[in-house]
């Protein structure tokens, strides 16, 4: 009970973090629940459709396992999590008014992804006294993940004027494909490297290397779409 003590109250400050970048229309926290169930049951339903094409590519998968389980994950489970955040974008289209709603939901949908898929690894590993490390890391991992690939879709209240990039108009449609493929290949990527520990049954200095530059270019990427999502925010709440 100790460990998904654990495991609650991390995700609750790793929330609560995300929480504070919506500055000028706060999302009500139930929506944020469904959000993140959203993105729980978008992981329970991806992990099936693992299954089912890592066993109908055969041999295919067999021979490249590691690359193949990746590229299946990293496209499942980031497509489930702009799904949740088009679900409460079409559902809940009164308080999907933000530029920045996109980024809040997608971050809170794929927290909700880690939370299921971290209860999953602790249950399996019940002898653990205190909730491991890397399961801190897969909670603010997703979570970044999420927030990147459904950053775009928080555009599309907006799609009719178009978004104001640093080079010119961007169709929504676009920074939204964008941002899923940046999600995407981080997602990939990550998931190479953590095959490749699991293998070896330890992270080598390069592995190591690896995990670092992914993380620190998640962050920074997440980040600096929290600044322009903000500063569209700020644009649009100071017209109304």
């Amino acid at each position: 009970m100790l460990v998904y003590a654990m495991l609650a109250v991390s995700a609750l400050v790793i929330a609560v973090i995300v929480y504070r970048y919506d500055l000028y229309d706060r999302e009500p926290w139930w929506l944020l629940v469904v959000a993140t169930a959203l993105g729980a049951a978008g992981m329970w339903v991806a992990g099936r459709v693992q299954v089912m094409l890592i066993s109908a590519a055969g041999s295919l998968a067999a021979e490249h396992f590691d690359t193949a389980m990746a590229l299946v994950a990293a496209t499942t489970e980031e497509a489930n999590k702009i799904l949740g955040v088009a679900v409460v974008a079409v559902c809940f289209r009164r308080w999907f008014n933000d530029p920045l709603d996109g980024l809040v939901y997608g971050s809170f949908a794929g927290l909700g992804a880690a939370i299921l898929e971290s209860v999953g690894v602790v249950s399996e590993a019940a002898h653990e006294g205190v909730l491991p490390a890397h399961e801190v890391v897969r909670l603010a991992g997703h979570l970044v993940m999420g927030g990147i690939a459904g950053f775009g879709l928080g555009l599309w209240p907006f799609r009719r004027r178009g978004w104001n990039g640093r080079h010119g108009p961007l169709p929504w449609v676009w920074a939204a494909a964008g941002c899923f493929l940046a999600a995407w290949t981080l997602h990939f990527l990550w998931d190479l490297v953590a095959f490749a520990a699991e293998r070896r049954g330890r992270m080598t200095p390069m592995l190591t290397a690896c995990a670092m530059t992914m993380m620190l270019g998640g962050l920074l990427l997440f980040r600096g779409l929290v600044g322009i999502g903000a500063a569209r925010s700020r644009a649009v709440f100071a017209v109304k």
